[in-house]
């Protein structure tokens, strides 16, 4: 189970790194592929534990990744905010994992607060290259991680606000 907590936090980290930046030409003249967002304000994905409308001024870089022990959604903001929805088949508990995933940040050179229980959740701020806030929860068979990367992370209220979970108690709410 312990390395199921850091391959989560592995996972996040590609997914934000392929998401919050887009890579410059080497020189002027240099030919770069097109890249076009997977889905963008006013489309709706849906995946087995969510739907969500995304609202304006939110698109999705990349399509839901699929792995057989579960998903990972990102989506970015117009105003520079990251946001990933990581859903992990598992029967540990959200604080469990909230703690393995802090001494994992900890370690890498953020700072993280310890977790906080908020209703169904564990919730974590982050400071660091990027501040933001972490929320995890568990129904005993899924472990979800929603974490919002920019400042102020409460921008990301309206992303929340439109996300229509399988699980309520899985994701926060804004």
């Amino acid at each position: 189970m312990v390395t199921l907590a850091g391959s989560c936090w592995k996972m996040l980290i590609f997914l934000l790194a392929c998401s919050l930046f887009a890579w410059p030409a080497d020189s002027p003249g240099a030919s770069q592929p097109e890249t076009r967002p997977f889905a963008t304000a006013g489309k709706t994905v849906e995946t087995e534990y969510f739907k969500l409308t995304l609202p304006d001024g939110w698109m999705m870089p990349q399509k839901v990744q699929k792995r057989p022990d579960g998903i990972a959604a990102v989506f970015a903001s117009d105003d520079g905010l990251a946001v990933t929805f990581n859903i992990i088949k598992t029967d540990m508990p959200a604080e469990r994992i909230a703690a393995q995933t802090v001494d994992n940040m900890r370690k890498s050179g953020l700072q993280a607060s310890d977790p906080q229980k908020q209703g169904s959740l564990y919730r974590v701020n982050i400071k660091g290259s990027m501040d933001g806030t972490a929320w995890f929860g568990s129904d005993g068979k899924l472990c979800s991680a929603t974490i919002i990367l920019g400042s102020p992370p409460e921008n990301g209220k309206k992303l929340l606000g439109a996300l229509k979970p399988v699980d309520p108690n899985l994701f926060p709410r804004p």
